[in-house]
């Protein structure tokens, strides 16, 4: 009687370490599934604190440039110049700033950026048309430039600046 006794208590023994078993690996299956979605929930969280944090950053970097150039800075958008000198591809970029009178004159010349773009992209492209530009043909398109916008818009222009050329 006591080896059925023995037998009985190892076979229970037995089967409560299988169901033990078998329960915890369920648990810790939905735990792996419940941590994977949490890991893809908070794999989406960062990249939204990512990009809100790059539009942070690109907010704050506008207003300190703003700050920077004065109220009376009109900035015009980056211009691509891409064309072949003598069989070889000149590329460059080019950004220009034009300081007008004053803050009012800044905000009459907003709307007419497409205008004033149209007045500058020629001029860049002359820039460009012998290659790489020298300082000599950077101060020849200051001076075109205002010239020309001095042309349309007289009283509102004060310079012609150049922010960046690549």
């Amino acid at each position: 009687m006591s080896s059925l006794f023995t037998l009985r208590l190892l076979f229970s023994l037995l089967l409560s370490s299988l169901f033990v078993y078998y329960s915890y690996t369920n648990y810790s299956l939905s735990q792996e599934k419940e941590e994977e979605e949490l890991d893809d929930l908070a794999k989406e969280r960062l990249e939204k604190e990512k990009e809100q944090k790059k539009r942070d950053k690109q907010f704050n970097e506008e207003k300190l440039y703003k700050f920077m150039v004065g109220r009376d800075v009109l900035t015009l958008p980056l211009f691509y110049i891409s064309l072949y000198v003598k069989g070889k591809l000149v590329e460059g970029k080019l950004r220009v700033a034009i300081q007008t009178k004053n803050p009012a004159a800044r905000r009459s010349l907003n709307p007419e950026k497409m205008a004033i773009k149209g007045i500058i992209y020629p001029l860049a492209v002359r820039m460009w048309e012998k290659g790489r530009p020298t300082s000599e043909d950077i101060r020849n398109f200051k001076i075109d430039a205002k010239a020309q916008l001095k042309i349309r818009y007289e009283e509102l222009i004060k310079e012609v600046y150049i922010e960046s050329i690549l």
